[in-house]
Protein backbone atom coordinates (compact mmCIF):
# COMPACT_ATOMS: atom_id res chain seq x y z
CA UNK A 1 0.00 0.00 0.00
CA UNK A 2 2.60 2.01 -0.04
CA UNK A 3 3.83 1.48 -2.57
CA UNK A 4 0.30 2.74 -4.08
CA UNK A 5 0.47 5.23 -2.08
CA UNK A 6 4.14 7.10 -3.35
CA UNK A 7 2.40 6.17 -7.06
CA UNK A 8 -0.85 8.29 -7.15
CA UNK A 9 1.47 10.95 -5.85
CA UNK A 10 4.10 10.58 -8.87
CA UNK A 11 1.16 10.67 -11.11
CA UNK A 12 0.95 6.71 -11.88
CA UNK A 13 -1.38 4.53 -11.86
CA UNK A 14 -2.23 1.27 -9.69
CA UNK A 15 -1.44 -1.45 -12.52
CA UNK A 16 1.83 0.31 -12.67
CA UNK A 17 3.16 0.00 -8.90
CA UNK A 18 1.84 -3.71 -9.15
CA UNK A 19 4.26 -4.09 -12.08
CA UNK A 20 6.97 -2.32 -10.14
CA UNK A 21 6.32 -4.45 -6.91
CA UNK A 22 6.27 -7.65 -8.56
CA UNK A 23 9.17 -7.23 -10.33
CA UNK A 24 11.44 -6.22 -7.16
CA UNK A 25 9.66 -8.51 -4.90
CA UNK A 26 10.59 -11.58 -7.61
CA UNK A 27 13.95 -10.74 -7.17
CA UNK A 28 13.65 -9.74 -3.86
CA UNK A 29 14.40 -6.61 -3.24
CA UNK A 30 17.43 -6.76 -5.27
CA UNK A 31 18.90 -4.44 -7.85
CA UNK A 32 21.72 -6.96 -9.17
CA UNK A 33 23.47 -8.42 -6.59
CA UNK A 34 22.45 -5.14 -4.18
CA UNK A 35 19.58 -4.73 -1.88
CA UNK A 36 17.37 -2.09 -2.83
CA UNK A 37 18.09 0.32 0.67
CA UNK A 38 15.89 2.97 -1.22
CA UNK A 39 12.62 1.97 -2.87
CA UNK A 40 10.77 5.42 -3.49
CA UNK A 41 14.57 6.42 -5.18
CA UNK A 42 14.33 3.20 -7.40
CA UNK A 43 10.52 3.82 -8.03
CA UNK A 44 11.56 7.50 -9.52
CA UNK A 45 14.38 5.85 -11.40
CA UNK A 46 11.62 2.99 -13.15
CA UNK A 47 9.40 6.31 -13.48
CA UNK A 48 12.48 8.16 -15.39
CA UNK A 49 13.46 5.32 -17.49
CA UNK A 50 10.10 5.24 -18.77
CA UNK A 51 9.28 8.76 -19.68
CA UNK A 52 12.66 8.63 -21.59
CA UNK A 53 11.70 5.34 -23.35
CA UNK A 54 8.74 6.71 -24.53
CA UNK A 55 9.69 9.91 -25.78
CA UNK A 56 12.52 8.13 -27.32
CA UNK A 57 10.10 6.37 -29.68
CA UNK A 58 7.57 9.06 -29.91
CA UNK A 59 7.00 9.41 -33.53
CA UNK A 60 5.50 12.03 -35.99
CA UNK A 61 3.37 11.27 -39.23
CA UNK A 62 5.05 12.80 -42.07
CA UNK A 63 2.26 11.66 -44.65
CA UNK A 64 0.54 8.43 -45.22
CA UNK A 65 2.64 5.08 -44.50
CA UNK A 66 5.49 7.58 -42.98
CA UNK A 67 6.48 8.24 -39.56
CA UNK A 68 9.49 10.45 -38.21
CA UNK A 69 11.08 9.80 -34.79
CA UNK A 70 11.05 12.67 -32.80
Amino acid sequence: SEILEYGKQKGVDEGYCKKFYDYYEKRNWKSGRTKIEDWKSKFDEWIEKDEIEANFYKTEKVSEGAFKLC
